[in-house]
């Protein structure tokens, strides 16, 4: 399967529709988790262009949360749509191959990002009793607005504090899960984030995290 993450900033800046298709076409990509989508519309919308569909909590304030694009020909259904609009994780076979997707966009302030991180745990201990967890493919990517090793930024500063580190440490345990970057990144921009403020203070915020990783 072949999946991108973008914090795109929304959909409705001068070109980014026809950007972000043709985006998509050109990798043949079969699911795309957007954060920041924008749309201006009802929460939990499903609709179709001629390809593909598209699967997004709606505006819960201006940032308008997650945003799934999904092939037409993957059949899929919603796990969890987050009250909150942070995450939004579905279910999906792929050429026999079961699937679980979480795009997640998490809060700046770290008080709501543990809350973030509690809902979400919750939502997968609820979703793991299927019985079809323990052997699907797992793949958790977003905008997670923090970083979770030393490596992912040039301030120490910068990594979460042990409040945070314990439950988001749980998470990944559950998921049995691995940063991606150290595996399929090395190529790509180190990091995706930089302060506007402090223009040395660069981090990666936009992850991706896999359950099916072999060294």
């Amino acid at each position: 399967m072949k999946l991108a993450t973008w914090n795109i900033q929304g959909l409705g800046q001068y070109g980014m529709k026809t950007r972000s298709w043709r985006w998509i076409i050109k990798h043949e990509l079969d699911l795309v988790a957007i954060q920041e989508h924008k749309k201006h519309d009802h929460v939990g919308m499903l609709c179709y262009t001629k390809d593909f569909r598209l699967r997004y909590n709606g505006i819960m304030n201006k940032y308008s949360r997650c945003l799934f694009i999904i092939r037409k020909d993957i059949h899929f259904k919603v796990l969890c749509d987050d009250s909150q609009g942070r995450f939004l994780i579905i279910q999906h076979t792929l050429h026999d191959e079961l699937y679980f997707c979480i795009n997640v966009y998490a809060p700046n302030s770290l008080m709501e990002r543990v809350k973030t991180w509690k809902d979400l745990l919750h939502a997968l201990q609820s979703g793991a009793k299927l019985q079809v967890w323990n052997y699907a493919h797992i793949l958790m990517c977003g905008d997670f607005n923090m970083v979770d090793a030393d490596v992912d930024c040039i301030s120490a500063s910068s990594v979460i504090s042990l409040q945070e580190n314990v439950i988001w440490s749980e998470i990944l345990d559950f998921l049995n899960c691995k940063n991606l970057w150290g595996y399929i990144g090395r190529h790509t921009l180190r990091y995706t984030f930089h302060s506007r403020s402090h223009r040395k203070a660069m981090s990666r915020l936009d992850k991706g995290y896999y359950s099916h990783v072999f060294l």
